[in-house]
Protein backbone atom coordinates (compact mmCIF):
# COMPACT_ATOMS: atom_id res chain seq x y z
CA UNK A 1 0.00 0.00 0.00
CA UNK A 2 1.50 2.96 -0.90
CA UNK A 3 1.83 5.92 1.88
CA UNK A 4 -0.67 8.41 2.50
CA UNK A 5 1.30 11.67 2.22
CA UNK A 6 1.45 12.59 -1.09
CA UNK A 7 0.10 10.08 -3.47
CA UNK A 8 -3.53 11.04 -4.30
CA UNK A 9 -6.23 9.60 -2.45
CA UNK A 10 -5.92 6.00 -0.24
CA UNK A 11 -9.36 4.61 -0.28
CA UNK A 12 -10.25 1.04 2.02
CA UNK A 13 -13.56 -0.32 2.25
CA UNK A 14 -14.13 -3.24 4.78
CA UNK A 15 -17.53 -5.01 5.15
CA UNK A 16 -17.48 -6.13 8.38
CA UNK A 17 -20.56 -8.24 10.89
CA UNK A 18 -20.38 -8.75 14.78
CA UNK A 19 -21.61 -11.77 15.49
CA UNK A 20 -21.84 -10.04 18.94
CA UNK A 21 -22.56 -6.35 20.09
CA UNK A 22 -20.45 -5.90 23.36
CA UNK A 23 -22.36 -3.68 25.66
CA UNK A 24 -19.28 -3.64 28.17
CA UNK A 25 -15.50 -3.40 27.03
CA UNK A 26 -15.81 -5.32 23.65
CA UNK A 27 -13.30 -3.47 21.31
CA UNK A 28 -12.79 -3.76 18.02
CA UNK A 29 -10.65 -1.78 15.38
CA UNK A 30 -11.00 -1.46 11.38
CA UNK A 31 -8.48 0.46 9.41
CA UNK A 32 -4.78 1.07 8.82
CA UNK A 33 -1.81 1.04 10.95
CA UNK A 34 2.05 1.40 10.71
CA UNK A 35 2.52 -2.49 12.27
CA UNK A 36 1.61 -5.83 10.77
CA UNK A 37 -1.49 -7.38 12.19
CA UNK A 38 0.87 -10.39 13.61
CA UNK A 39 2.83 -8.35 15.30
CA UNK A 40 0.54 -6.39 16.90
CA UNK A 41 0.25 -6.09 20.41
CA UNK A 42 -3.06 -4.55 21.35
CA UNK A 43 -5.80 -2.76 19.59
CA UNK A 44 -4.55 0.55 18.48
CA UNK A 45 -7.84 2.60 20.42
CA UNK A 46 -9.96 1.78 23.72
CA UNK A 47 -12.68 4.43 24.94
CA UNK A 48 -13.40 4.56 28.15
CA UNK A 49 -16.59 6.78 28.33
CA UNK A 50 -16.13 9.62 26.27
CA UNK A 51 -12.38 9.77 26.16
CA UNK A 52 -10.28 7.95 23.41
CA UNK A 53 -6.57 6.50 24.19
CA UNK A 54 -4.17 5.87 21.24
CA UNK A 55 -2.03 3.51 22.45
CA UNK A 56 1.85 2.86 21.54
CA UNK A 57 2.00 0.04 19.39
CA UNK A 58 1.45 1.02 16.34
CA UNK A 59 2.57 4.44 16.25
CA UNK A 60 0.37 5.45 13.39
CA UNK A 61 -2.97 4.36 12.74
CA UNK A 62 -6.42 5.40 11.22
CA UNK A 63 -9.72 3.39 10.98
CA UNK A 64 -13.02 2.75 13.04
CA UNK A 65 -12.88 2.03 16.45
CA UNK A 66 -16.15 0.63 18.66
CA UNK A 67 -15.40 0.30 22.23
CA UNK A 68 -18.75 -1.46 24.28
CA UNK A 69 -18.01 0.20 27.25
CA UNK A 70 -18.09 3.81 25.72
CA UNK A 71 -20.71 6.47 26.35
CA UNK A 72 -23.02 6.12 23.11
CA UNK A 73 -20.88 3.69 21.66
CA UNK A 74 -21.13 3.69 18.26
CA UNK A 75 -18.37 3.44 15.49
CA UNK A 76 -15.99 6.07 15.88
CA UNK A 77 -13.42 8.02 13.57
CA UNK A 78 -9.72 8.37 15.19
CA UNK A 79 -6.44 8.57 13.96
CA UNK A 80 -2.86 8.57 15.84
CA UNK A 81 0.01 10.09 14.00
CA UNK A 82 3.07 8.94 16.26
CA UNK A 83 1.48 8.01 18.83
CA UNK A 84 -0.61 11.51 19.03
CA UNK A 85 -4.53 11.68 18.70
CA UNK A 86 -5.21 12.95 16.20
CA UNK A 87 -9.08 12.47 14.75
CA UNK A 88 -11.13 11.86 17.92
CA UNK A 89 -14.56 11.20 16.61
CA UNK A 90 -16.20 10.24 20.73
CA UNK A 91 -15.37 14.46 21.24
CA UNK A 92 -15.89 15.57 17.52
CA UNK A 93 -18.36 13.90 15.95
CA UNK A 94 -22.06 15.10 15.86
CA UNK A 95 -24.34 12.85 17.47
CA UNK A 96 -26.91 12.49 14.61
CA UNK A 97 -23.96 10.84 12.64
CA UNK A 98 -23.38 8.29 15.11
CA UNK A 99 -23.91 4.45 13.57
CA UNK A 100 -23.03 1.73 15.93
CA UNK A 101 -22.60 -1.72 15.09
CA UNK A 102 -25.84 -4.34 14.49
CA UNK A 103 -25.54 -7.60 16.03
CA UNK A 104 -25.43 -10.37 12.84
CA UNK A 105 -25.66 -7.45 10.35
CA UNK A 106 -23.15 -6.55 7.35
CA UNK A 107 -22.02 -3.17 7.60
CA UNK A 108 -19.58 -1.14 4.92
CA UNK A 109 -16.80 1.09 6.77
CA UNK A 110 -15.06 3.14 4.35
CA UNK A 111 -12.28 5.52 4.68
CA UNK A 112 -10.69 8.16 1.94
CA UNK A 113 -7.92 9.76 2.89
CA UNK A 114 -6.67 12.76 0.48
CA UNK A 115 -4.56 15.66 0.55
CA UNK A 116 -1.45 14.69 2.69
CA UNK A 117 -4.31 13.13 4.88
CA UNK A 118 -4.82 16.58 5.86
CA UNK A 119 -8.41 15.76 4.69
CA UNK A 120 -10.14 12.09 6.04
CA UNK A 121 -13.57 11.25 5.24
CA UNK A 122 -15.02 8.30 7.16
CA UNK A 123 -18.63 6.63 5.97
CA UNK A 124 -20.43 3.46 7.14
CA UNK A 125 -22.87 1.95 4.43
CA UNK A 126 -21.96 4.76 2.31
CA UNK A 127 -23.03 7.48 4.42
CA UNK A 128 -20.59 10.19 5.53
CA UNK A 129 -20.37 10.44 9.10
CA UNK A 130 -17.62 12.21 9.71
CA UNK A 131 -15.06 14.61 7.59
CA UNK A 132 -11.62 15.58 9.30
CA UNK A 133 -9.48 18.60 8.10
CA UNK A 134 -6.47 20.03 9.71
CA UNK A 135 -2.48 18.90 10.81
CA UNK A 136 -1.62 15.45 8.86
CA UNK A 137 -3.84 12.94 10.38
CA UNK A 138 -1.30 10.23 10.13
CA UNK A 139 2.48 9.71 9.19
CA UNK A 140 3.88 9.36 6.20
CA UNK A 141 4.65 5.94 6.65
CA UNK A 142 4.12 2.61 4.78
CA UNK A 143 0.44 1.44 6.27
CA UNK A 144 -1.37 -2.10 6.03
CA UNK A 145 -5.00 -2.37 6.63
CA UNK A 146 -6.41 -4.62 9.92
CA UNK A 147 -8.95 -5.57 11.67
CA UNK A 148 -8.55 -6.30 15.29
CA UNK A 149 -11.10 -7.58 18.09
CA UNK A 150 -10.51 -7.87 21.53
CA UNK A 151 -13.66 -9.96 23.27
CA UNK A 152 -13.44 -8.47 26.72
CA UNK A 153 -15.98 -10.34 28.76
CA UNK A 154 -18.97 -11.02 25.60
CA UNK A 155 -17.80 -13.69 23.22
CA UNK A 156 -17.96 -11.78 20.13
CA UNK A 157 -16.44 -12.55 16.32
CA UNK A 158 -15.81 -10.27 14.10
CA UNK A 159 -16.62 -11.23 10.45
CA UNK A 160 -14.69 -9.77 7.46
CA UNK A 161 -16.45 -10.67 3.90
CA UNK A 162 -13.77 -8.14 2.01
CA UNK A 163 -11.68 -5.61 2.50
CA UNK A 164 -10.93 -3.26 -0.94
CA UNK A 165 -7.94 -0.91 -1.29
CA UNK A 166 -7.37 1.35 -3.99
CA UNK A 167 -5.09 4.37 -4.20
CA UNK A 168 -5.14 7.06 -7.13
CA UNK A 169 -2.19 8.94 -7.56
CA UNK A 170 -1.74 12.35 -8.88
CA UNK A 171 -0.33 13.75 -12.45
Amino acid sequence: IPNADGEGTLSCEWRVRMSVVSSTDGNTFVGFTDTQEDTLTENPFTISGTTVTASANPDDAIGFVFHGGATNASWYPVSQNSDTLTIDGVTNMAAVDRTPPVTATWQTLRMDIHNSAKVVEFYVDGVQIYRYEGSQAIDDVALTPVWVNLEGTDASNVDLDYVYVEATRLA
